[in-house]
């Protein structure tokens, strides 16, 4: 009977294993999609915000030196998450 309940022991904790490990790969896998479609199209988004943006500031003649040092930051920022984006992609 000690055998018979080792056994039963062992594969439990086996198939507690496996299950665990299949869920996390799963959420994993969740997790990683989700946020590379979202870093996609927030990288889009932003993209298009910051040509939005220029053009708002050509259009307007009087551009301040604020407005002129809010645009540089912001494309700055938006090729930093790029990169980052696409090292994390590359890296996954």
């Amino acid at each position: 009977m000690e055998k018979y309940g080792f056994v039963v022991v062992v594969v439990v904790v086996v198939v507690v294993v496996v299950v665990v490990v299949v869920v996390v790969v799963v959420v994993v896998a969740v997790v990683v999609v989700v946020v590379v479609k979202a870093a996609r199209d927030g990288v889009l988004l932003t993209i298009l915000l910051v040509v939005k943006v220029i053009k708002y500031l050509l259009t307007t003649a009087t551009t301040t030196t604020v407005e002129v040092v809010v645009v540089v930051v912001v494309v700055v920022v938006v090729v930093v998450v790029v990169v980052v984006v696409v090292v994390v992609v590359v890296v996954m």
